[in-house]
């Protein structure tokens, strides 16, 4: 507050100052700074609004009602978020600690901590706002958007600045046990949701993205392949090796391991078949193919673990097995990388 300076000229006048003074101190003057709970409540008031939705009404609990409820609004669309949750986590004087969750999509969660702060506003406190109010990373100008890259970057500013990256690229095998063509419509219809994290083709292009799906079992290779755009690539057989099909339709090579190997992992594997595996491996590489085999020993012991280092060994892209709890000990005991990763 200003410092005034009175000159008392006698006992009244003194008592009319400190009243005054007194008045202004309660009422709290153009100058003064929300604190406690005036910023508890000013922030709660803001945050329960933006989480249910209505970014309109949020931007008017802030200093700049038109530019917040825009930037809220452009950041949520940016996101292709279906919902955020953001709760307050403290307060300190003027400022408060904030949580943000975005939902972005189904099993994909971003969380960060914000600080907001509160200042006076007409009639009652108001959350102060600039865009970094969404994302302590934006600036002026900025809003939040997804997209997928093969850098593994997933969520930039508006000048393409990374603010989250996924951890790694992978392959997500979607299995088809019914009717290929309608089962593969309704999945590619599913797959639109999360196209900002998938891989996708259009007209031969690649576009990388954090997960790139593979259409396994009943593959209806004639209804992809006439796709001008896919979210899933087609996974091959062995017999698909040497074709010329481009690993963008055929990302990966999979096949029955007892329909190429006789050896089930007792005793040494066999010079030839042994030569036949990296043979297999370095084909599906040279084109630009993942391979894998199903239908290997997956019984805990000597024989499992046996054919485990000959697939590591060549190179084997992916290995099948129903216990991954077995399978990760294996790995960490046996793959440099994977300790490494670990």
């Amino acid at each position: 507050m200003r410092t005034k300076k009175w000159l008392l000229t006698c006992g009244v006048l003194a008592v009319i100052a400190i009243v005054t003074a007194a008045i202004v101190v309660l009422r709290g003057g153009p100058d003064s700074t929300p604190a406690g709970d005036d910023v508890a409540a000013a922030v709660g008031q803001y945050l329960r609004t933006w989480s249910d939705g209505d970014d309109r009404q949020a931007g008017a609990l802030t200093d700049d009602p038109r530019g917040a409820g825009a930037a809220l609004a452009a950041s949520r669309s940016g996101l292709g978020a279906s919902a955020v949750t953001a709760t307050l986590q403290g307060v300190s004087g003027d400022s408060a600690r904030v949580r943000v969750k975005w939902t972005l999509g189904q099993g994909r969660v971003w969380t960060y901590d914000n600080v907001l702060t509160v200042v006076a506003g007409d009639g009652a406190p108001r959350v102060h706002f600039t865009p970094a109010a969404i994302h302590p990373e934006l600036g002026e100008g900025d809003r939040l958007a997804v997209r997928a890259a093969a850098t593994g970057v997933a969520l930039v500013d508006r000048d393409g600045k990374p603010l989250l990256r996924w951890r790694e690229s992978f392959q997500l095998l979607i299995d088809i046990k019914s009717d290929g063509p309608s089962t593969y419509q309704a999945v590619d219809a599913a797959l639109r949701e999360f196209r900002f994290m998938l891989t996708q083709w259009t007209n031969g292009h690649e576009r990388s993205g954090a997960v790139e799906v593979v259409i396994s079992g009943n593959r209806p290779r004639a209804d992809m392949l006439a796709q001008r755009s896919r979210l899933a690539g087609y996974d091959g057989r062995l017999a698909d090796l040497g074709t010329g099909t481009p690993a963008g339709f055929m990302p990966l090579v999979s096949d029955n391991w007892t329909n190429a190997f006789t050896w089930q992992g007792v005793g040494p594997m066999p010079a030839a078949e042994r030569a036949k595996l990296h043979g297999i491996v370095a084909q599906a590489h040279e084109a630009g193919y993942r391979i894998r085999f199903w239908a290997t020993p997956d019984t805990a012991g000597a024989a499992r673990e046996a054919v485990w280092r000959e697939l590591l060994a060549a190179g084997v892209d992916h290995v099948n097995t129903d216990d991954l709890a077995g399978l990760r000990e294996f790995l960490l005991a046996n793959d440099p990388a994977e300790r490494v990763a670990a």
